[in-house]
């Protein structure tokens, strides 16, 4: 116990040069954690699209014409011809083939993971934003204290 409060209480010195690299560092980590963030979101979204769609094609009585999105604003029409039934890849090119049901519930477990992903960024930048004010702070103070220096200099 004596040994951390040792350790927590002990001075770290580092350079006018030093604070600064550390600024640009954090200042690209919040960039990378933002990026990182965004794509979570975007991998949200289509979930949360492909499980409504699953659901309306789960009440489908089969021998039915959908539109199907083929991505960059191309749809074509398709029939349902195993109205429950539904693929959905697992790795890479690999696709296992599940009751409409069960993808459900895959996606909602994926959701949540993605969603907590979420909530661990949304912490990581708020510590990492709290660092860079941190830093900014002690820049700022050392900025302040060389124009009272120079100022003293002046006659």
């Amino acid at each position: 116990m004596a040994q951390k409060k040792q350790e927590k209480n002990q001075k770290i010195t580092l350079s006018l040069q030093q604070l600064i690299e550390e600024s640009k560092a954090m200042n690209a980590r919040l960039s990378g954690l933002g990026r990182e963030t965004e794509m979570r979101r975007q991998m949200l979204s289509e979930m949360f699209a492909a499980k409504d769609s699953l659901k309306q094609f789960e009440k489908s009585k089969g021998e039915e014409t959908i539109m199907v999105d083929l991505g960059a604003g191309v749809y074509v029409d398709a029939k349902i011809e195993k109205p429950n039934s539904v693929k959905r890849s697992i790795a890479g090119n690999v696709l296992v083939q599940k009751k409409a049901s069960e993808a459900i519930k895959a996606l909602e477990e994926d959701i949540k993971k993605i969603e907590q992903d979420i909530s661990n960024l949304s912490q990581e930048i708020a510590k990492t934003r709290d660092s860079i004010n941190g830093i900014n702070n002690i820049l700022a103070q050392i900025q302040k204290q060389q124009q009272m220096q120079m100022q003293k200099q002046t006659p």
